[in-house]
């Protein structure tokens, strides 16, 4: 080999080893910012879905994982919803979400560290996706064979920009939030396998390899949902990179049709399988105020004509300028009172600027390669899609979260444009380049070190966010929240104050939103159907009142009605399940029964999804109206959606105990104990499953009570009256004997009931197989025992009869 060809291999060999020391480096950076973050306790206000197993019960065994997939997570549906955020009910379901969450909780169990760990290691591993990308982008504009450690610094700058972002770290430390970046991991993974299929030139595709990926694209997409618009994310990226070489138009759109196939096809593949699903969330997405007196398209158009661009105008501020961060963003989100505002007509203006500015560009503009990057710009917007309500509304009006995908493709502009200019322009100070980036780095992970330390544990979160609160109706609504968790920590004085607070705020938004009342007499219809019309925010008020009064206070409920009455009542077409559902509490407490009905009646009516509401009127028809038919209609409606909430089984479980439908009755009780890892739901299913003399169901159930509780009297009473009626009696008198042992040992603890049980049993049996003398020995030992029923003497009397003759 020749020296030139050593030096040539070895200055390929150093090439790679800084490409990966880079790219190494910037993943390390990212996790010494985040490291900070996994000592943290739980969450409560969002991730007690998880510990407090809210969501899905966890797991105790490999045998359990399965069943609780099967019964609780392919069906399960979840609503998305704040009262305070908009009046908008969005129902989800994520059927391969459920089974992710379900089986790392069966691993994690609630170790919080564990769950941290998780989801940091999934947020690095899309931080060295996104550096694949910059360094398959950086290549491609360059056309760079060999780079220089200058050139893996941008990238690596780039990549630590997207990894650090603070409107991101909602993203990042909220568990909950764990299935939705795991989402983008794949959506990366699918654009890093396009962008080098295109900058390696293999333009062709093969049917199978489109089928494929179709298939997994649909598989993400019944992960979580918020990847649906990749394909036009990957139609507009290739697009743009092609039309940067390609001689034609023409050849640029065929470039990019070809690679965003497959996801056209996924997407198809999800929409067909979706409409065939049972209880598809395509069907009933949205439940909402059946407000259908405006005319559909109006609707549509004042809403992307006049809403969005506000809702994006904030997006944009929160992507590019995060320094109010909380954990609710729908309140910082400025929304103006009328449709002809300077405010919304600035934000109308640069959303409809920005959308056709890259399609003027390619008339404008002579240099295609500068106009051809300028078209990423629909790559971002795109990636922003799912968030901006274009379509559909959906409940929050903007999140921390929501930055976390998108700001990956608003930096890819710069970054592509930048490139650009390294490209053709030679004499171009790359260091100097460098300066205002790695500056912008710098204050950014200031900014996400100061969240993450707001993060530290709940009280410093709460009260970062109440701090940078202005809103007076969001203010109280924070206070409430941080007043029950400061409570549930037996800190009364610290809670008292928050909810007496917390109602001097709302008194004053309301006063407020009265006096905006009489400037702004007609508002846009929007504002009306997203309950964020002025009544509506001083009916959110009102209601924020009656909460704390009613379920914090429990006030007299006339009293309470005297002042959320006059609200809700008038305004009854308009308002959120939860405020129907208050209104419902406080008239069941004062026993207006004929108002409780129409009430939820008509909520129900509104909100056929919503699960609070179908409970309470359930619970109406049950307990008031004595109608089991009505009761079980809307209870079988709930298990539909809701399966793997508790209170679906349990008042399932209490009908079927009122129609003395003993079968069903053991079958909800053994689902309780599932759902609920309840000792007394499995007693009562294993002892009524006996009693039907099901045994394919009592062996199981027996078994899962054992696992739960260990073995006991109990349990080991129920396993002796299994194999009894199995025909095993000879391991029968063994058993009995021990579980008579355990009984009399626990001392002050001990159940007199189950020991007299086993007392009767081993007498039975003794009898049985002709030990009289063992039986006469348990059956003194019998009458010994104190608190002896009628019952009692009886079946002593019948056994000395037994035993005498």
């Amino acid at each position: 080999m020749s020296k030139r060809n050593k030096d040539n291999n070895k200055h390929f060999l150093q090439n790679i080893q800084e490409k990966y020391l880079f790219a190494a480096s910037s993943i390390f950076f990212v996790l010494l910012i985040y490291l900070f973050s996994l000592v943290r306790p739980w969450q409560p206000f969002d991730e007690r879905v998880l510990f407090n197993e809210s969501l899905f019960p966890i797991p105790l065994n490999f045998n359990e994982l399965i069943e609780i997939i099967k019964t609780f997570g392919l069906n399960y549906h979840i609503e998305s919803m704040n009262t305070f955020f908009s009046n908008h009910l969005t129902i989800r379901s994520n059927p391969l979400a459920a089974i992710f969450v379900i089986f790392f909780s069966y691993l994690f169990k609630t170790n919080v560290l564990l769950y941290h760990l998780f989801q940091l290691l999934i947020h690095l591993v899309n931080t060295a996706l996104v550096w694949a990308i910059f360094y398959k982008v950086f290549k491609f504009i360059t056309q760079e064979n060999t780079l220089h450690k200058t050139h893996f610094a941008l990238i690596s700058v780039f990549a630590i920009l997207w990894g650090i972002q603070s409107a991101s770290t909602e993203a990042v430390l909220l568990v909950t939030n764990t299935a939705t970046i795991l989402t983008y991991t794949l959506c990366f993974l699918f654009i890093l396998i396009e962008v080098n299929r295109f900058i390696n030139g293999n333009l062709k595709t093969s049917k199978s390899r489109t089928l494929v990926l179709g298939i997994f694209f649909c598989l993400t997409m019944f992960f979580t949902e918020y990847g649906y618009t990749l394909p036009l994310i990957i139609f507009f990226l290739i697009f743009s990179f092609s039309y940067f070489h390609a001689k034609t138009f023409k050849t640029a759109f065929s470039n990019s049709f070809s690679f965003s196939l497959p996801y056209f096809l996924g997407i198809l593949f999800f929409v067909i399988i979706s409409s065939f699903r049972e209880n598809s969330p395509l069907v009933n997405l949205f439940s909402a105020s059946s407000n259908s007196n405006y005319n559909p398209i109006y609707i549509f158009l004042e809403r992307n004509l006049w809403l969005i661009p506000q809702i994006f105008l904030y997006l944009m501020k929160l992507l590019l300028f995060p320094v109010t961060l909380s954990t609710y963003q729908s309140n910082h989100t400025l929304i103006t009172n009328t449709l002809l505002n300077p405010y919304s007509i600035i934000a109308t203006t640069i959303y409809l600027l920005l959308l056709i500015a890259p399609i003027v560009s390619l008339f404008i503009f002579k240099n295609k390669n500068v106009k051809s990057l300028l078209l990423l710009y629909y790559v971002f917007y795109f990636s922003l899609f799912p968030f901006l309500h274009i379509l559909i509304p959906i409940y929050s009006l903007s999140a921390d979260r929501y930055c976390y995908f998108p700001y990956f493709f608003l930096l890819l502009i710069p970054f592509s444009i930048l490139c650009y200019f390294i490209h053709s322009n030679k004499e171009l100070n790359f260091k100097k380049c460098l300066i205002p980036i790695v500056v912008i780095a710098v204050l950014m992970s200031g900014r996400t070190l100061i969240r993450i330390s707001d993060w530290k544990d709940a009280d410093s979160l709460y009260k970062a966010s109440i701090k940078i609160e202005k809103d007076l109706l969001y203010k109280g609504q924070k206070l409430i929240v941080y007043g029950d968790y400061i409570g549930s920590l037996g800190k009364q004085e610290e809670m008292e104050s928050a909810l007496q607070t917390s109602i001097s705020e709302f008194n004053k938004a309301i006063e407020k939103y009265k006096e905006r009342k009489e400037k702004y007499l007609k508002e846009p219809i929007t504002l009306k159907l997203y309950g964020l019309d002025l009544d509506s925010l001083i009916l959110k008020a009102e209601y924020g009142i009656a909460t704390v009064k009613n379920d914090n206070y429990r006030e007299d409920p006339n009293k309470i009605l005297e002042i959320y009455e006059p609200y809700i009542k008038d305004h009854l077409d308009t308002a959120f399940p939860n405020e129907i559902a208050l209104y419902a509490d406080i008239l069941l407490r004062a026993e207006r029964y004929d108002d409780l009905k129409e009430v939820l009646e008509k909520g129900v009516k509104l909100f056929p999804y919503s699960s609070n509401l179908l409970y309470s009127l359930a619970g109406y028809y049950f307990e008031y109206e004595k109608d089991l038919d009505k009761a079980y209609s809307i209870l079988k409606l709930a298990e539909e959606y809701f399966p793997n909430q508790s209170l679906t089984l349990y008042k399932l479980a209490k009908y079927y105990e009122t129609k003395n439908d003993l079968e069903n009755l053991a079958r909800y009780s053994y689902l309780i104990g599932l759902r609920d890892h309840s000792e007394q739901a499995y007693l009562k299913a294993a002892t009524l499953y006996l009693s039907l003399q099901n045994l394919p169901f009592a062996k199981p159930t027996i078994k899962k009570l054992i696992a739960l509780t260990g073995e006991n009297p109990t349990t080991i009473l129920l396993t002796t009256k299994y194999l009894d009626m199995e025909g095993r009696r000879e391991k029968i008198i063994p058993l009995l004997t021990k579980a008579y042992v355990l009984s009399k040992s626990q001392g002050k603890n001990e159940n007199l009931k189950i020991t007299k049980n086993i007392l009767a049993s081993l007498i039975g049996t003794n009898i049985y197989y002709g030990n009289n003398d063992l039986a006469r020995k348990y059956l003194q030992e019998f009458e010994k025992l104190g608190q002896l029923t009628q019952e009692d003497r009886n079946m002593i009397f019948e056994l000395k009869q037994k035993l005498n003759t």
